[in-house]
């Protein structure tokens, strides 16, 4: 499992792997050095695309990336919350929505998917408006 991500020093590549420690991410034959202000953990939960031909593509969440919660079905099927930022927050990860609110990934319904729109280090014109992120 790529548990971390961080941008590699030396090529500004994302990394992925095992938090060797604050500055390396890794696998258990080599530590890239990586800029420990990127570095965000896997949140466990990934969204599933349609791609071409009938695939299905997934698309994990880590923390720091920019996403808008979207309802799947019902009598508001295809409302958005807006984009907020993903953050790790006492013991949790949450959304961080325009207000600075917090709200735990976990209170959203099962019937919600998450649209992963980029990430507060490649897209940070994607934050304008919410606070902090």
């Amino acid at each position: 499992m790529r548990d971390y991500r961080g941008k590699c020093i030396a090529t500004g590549e994302w990394v992925f792997g095992f938090l060797v420690d604050e500055k390396h991410i890794g696998d258990w034959l080599k530590a890239e050095p990586v800029n420990p202000e990127t570095v965000g953990q896997y949140t466990g939960i990934f969204t599933t695309d349609e791609i071409e031909g009938g695939d299905t593509r997934h698309t994990f969440i880590y923390e720091g990336d920019i996403v808008e919660p979207v309802l799947l079905d019902g009598t508001h099927k295809g409302f958005s919350w807006g984009r907020q930022v993903v953050v790790f927050d006492r013991g949790a990860f949450c959304l961080k929505d325009r207000r600075g609110q917090l709200t735990p990934m976990c209170n959203y319904a099962a019937n919600v998917q998450f649209r992963v729109l980029g990430n507060v280090f490649d897209n940070p014109e994607l934050t304008e408006g919410i606070d902090n992120a």
